[in-house]
């Protein structure tokens, strides 16, 4: 073998070791990147909670409540008179509209979805 041949067989074995060398860094990547959303919202969620916790043991009432007898409180018919003023009729029907709206858009969706779905589109036919 002369010595020209063999720096060709050694530059092609260093060109393949750095192709093995990537192909298995894009491997890790990919692995990284697969869970990489989990240990998002993993960790994510395990902040929230100590946060949370932290904050409701950290809360201490000040002021507390008057010792109030028996009896005092609401009634079951305060909450009609609750519901009968006109703010909160105003906001019960505007929440009921906003929801009747959105099922009703999601409803004629899925049944467009579903029909268009269930029934090809034929191009070369009309009518």
């Amino acid at each position: 073998m002369r010595l020209a041949d063999a720096g060709k067989v050694r530059e092609v074995i260093q060109v393949k070791m750095l192709m093995i060398i990537i192909l298995y860094i894009s491997q890790q990547i990919d692995q990284i990147f697969r869970y990489g959303y989990y240990y998002l919202i993993f960790g994510t969620t395990v902040l929230i909670l100590a946060f949370s916790i932290t904050g409701a043991l950290g809360v201490k009432e000040r002021v507390h409540a008057a010792d109030t007898e028996k009896g005092s409180g609401y009634k079951f018919t305060d909450l009609f008179r609750i519901f009968a003023q006109k703010p909160v009729l105003i906001t019960i029907t505007a929440v009921l509209a906003y929801h009747v709206g959105t099922m009703f858009c999601s409803a004629v969706n899925a049944h467009q979805y579903g029909y268009h779905a269930a029934v090809p589109v034929d191009k070369g036919k009309t009518g």
